[in-house]
């Protein structure tokens, strides 16, 4: 038997060594991504192609049902994939409706700092090093201290990691 998730299947850990094993896959790098839809028929330049990829986060089975629906059903064109936003998408779950709404709230509370950083982490659903921090930090910078920029972004972390919105694991791998 085959299962694939987007989320780890929590109820079948204790089976791992018993009979259950997990392979985790990557998201698709953008060339790739933009390839999947490509080969499904779907028309634009690599700039379209990864924006409407990066919609879906390049997690490359929602990447292959999109292609598949754009090359079948609207001749390639990818001005008609389906909206993505979250006011279509609480229609669909009643779970997501429910995250969406305690996000919102999140949303109006959060300053533009805050909202900004994670907007940034969103792009990194299996977790960040601290160098690719500082690269993200030093990109935001107006000058040239390199220092400030970063020493806030962790202020910025440590707020929403209070919150409960992004976490930190050890080298060790424990949650902290």
């Amino acid at each position: 038997m085959l299962i694939t998730s987007r989320f780890p299947l929590v109820d079948l850990i204790p089976w791992k060594s018993n009979g259950f094993e997990e392979c985790l896959l990557d998201d698709l790098d953008a060339k790739a991504a933009c390839a999947v839809l490509r080969k499904w028929g779907v028309q634009g330049d690599d700039p379209c192609l990864v924006s409407l990829t990066e919609e879906v986060h390049r997690h490359a089975l929602t990447v292959d049902v999109l292609g598949s629906y754009l090359g079948t059903y609207c001749n390639g064109n990818p001005s008609q994939a389906p909206s993505f936003a979250p006011e279509f998408l609480i229609k669909a779950d009643p779970k997501t409706a429910k995250l969406h709404r305690i996000l919102t709230f999140y949303a109006e509370k959060l300053s533009g700092k805050e909202r900004n950083l994670l907007a940034k982490l969103a792009a990194f659903p299996s977790g960040i090093q601290e160098g690719v921090l500082y690269e993200i930090a030093c990109q935001d910078r107006n000058s040239n201290d390199t220092q400030g920029p970063f020493i806030e972004m962790r202020g910025v972390l440590e707020q929403l990691r209070k919150l409960g919105l992004v976490f930190r694991y050890d080298l060790a791998g424990s949650l902290a």
